[in-house]
């Protein structure tokens, strides 16, 4: 034993091996310093977000208490508006549904990552046709891909989905329509939903906002016996482009 220690005293004596051992405990204590920084700093910051929710409350996420806009009678006249545009378009079109599929985010994950949904808030529909609202009822986004991934742009190709547009345009990307023939998709939770509510071809476009951001889509939906080929008429697919401005401007004064 008294060799071992005796080794071991030796040992220390050298440099190299003072130079190390000074190193390893330099760096532990570096270590320890940065913690104690990282710790510190996300107290202040939670504390920082804290007091700033404190003096704007209706801006703290965690809260059930955001404001909230009170309906007036123009939201009531404004509503009025896109359902009779929703209206128009499903008889000229000769659809069974016409809708309007908004973006929402009601709440978050534990992460605080947003849950984008997409709802179903305004729809016309022939007599006897169950309303998509009872299905497309705040759907998580990541369950419609199969549907928002095309339309938004994404660099993914989807079974069944094409582009329709009018005859020898060149629109940009948020003037596209896009078609879903519901048979020809592959197995998902969108072609699942559309099956339950008998939709058998689905037309799609974009409403944004002034500065380029999705608020949601006007959809064109044809069910068995309906002839979806109406849709590309020029006539039918100029009302859609108009129908989906109209409603841009209303739902930018709507607020």
């Amino acid at each position: 034993m008294d060799g071992f220690i005796g080794n071991i005293c030796e040992l220390l004596k050298d440099p190299g091996v003072q130079q190390a051992i000074a190193g390893v405990v330099v760096t532990s204590i570096m270590l320890c310093f940065k913690r104690v920084r990282d710790i510190a700093t996300g107290a202040i910051n939670k504390s920082r977000r804290a007091a700033a929710w404190l003096i704007h409350p209706d801006d703290d996420p965690r809260s059930s208490h955001r404001k909230v806009h009170s309906m007036t009678t123009q939201d009531i006249n404004n509503m009025l508006f896109m359902q009779r545009e929703l209206a128009v378009l499903q008889t000229m079109a000769d659809a069974s549904r016409t809708s309007i599929w908004q973006f929402h985010n009601g709440d978050s994950f534990i992460l605080a990552n947003p849950m984008f949904k997409i709802k179903s808030s305004l729809e016309s529909c022939k007599n006897g046709i169950v309303f998509d609202a009872k299905v497309i009822n705040s759907v998580l986004v990541s369950n419609m891909l199969d549907l928002v991934t095309p339309v938004m742009g994404a660099t993914h190709d989807v079974k069944g989905c094409s582009v329709v547009k009018l005859p020898g345009e060149l629109c940009s990307h948020s003037h596209k329509v896009f078609k879903f023939t519901i048979d020809e998709m592959e197995t998902s939770v969108f072609k699942a939903l559309m099956t339950t509510l008998g939709t058998e071809v689905l037309y799609a476009l974009l409403i944004h906002s002034a500065k380029g951001d999705a608020l949601g889509l006007l959809v064109v939906q044809y069910m068995s016996g309906d002839n979806p080929d109406s849709m590309c008429d020029k006539q039918v697919l100029e009302r859609m482009y108009d129908v989906r401005d109209k409603i841009q401007l209303t739902l930018a004064i709507t607020k």
